[in-house]
């Protein structure tokens, strides 16, 4: 009788110690942007300006590009596209699109839209080439 008691003790000790989990709710990861083809120096006809790195690879441009979008344009729509990205403000012409080519194992960018400026030209061209910084 001991030997029963002993044990209806220890099941129910075991039950009171095992702790009761809540479920779960996970939100989905957000995928991130498509991958950036690059098309060639020749295909960037049509851009208001061309920029080019000579000594930076196509990676680390696009990389750069994206993180420039992210850190200064956030609060604008961005439209992914196959060789690059454009940012919408308001209305249906861009306010930035940028086009990515590569030249042997370089990079450029074609820049076009409504936001294009002298500074924003600079801000875009600093932080490719690792000197991050946002136009006024």
């Amino acid at each position: 009788m001991r030997a029963g008691i002993a044990l209806l003790a220890c099941i129910a000790l075991s039950a009171c110690a095992t702790a009761r989990l809540e479920p779960v709710t996970a939100t989905p990861a957000q995928p991130g942007p498509p991958a950036i083809t690059p098309v060639t120096l020749a295909d960037l006809r049509g851009s208001t300006e061309v920029l080019i790195f000579p000594d930076i690879d196509v990676p680390t441009t696009v990389a750069r590009v994206e993180e420039y979008v992210a850190r200064c344009l956030a609060a604008d729509r961005r439209v992914s596209e196959p060789n690059g990205l454009s940012i919408y403000r308001a209305g249906a012409e861009p306010y930035l699109g940028v086009t990515v080519a590569t030249i042997s194992r370089s990079s450029a960018l074609g820049i076009r839209g409504s936001g294009v400026t002298p500074d924003l030209k600079e801000a875009l061209a600093a932080t490719v080439q690792g000197r991050p910084r946002c136009a006024a």
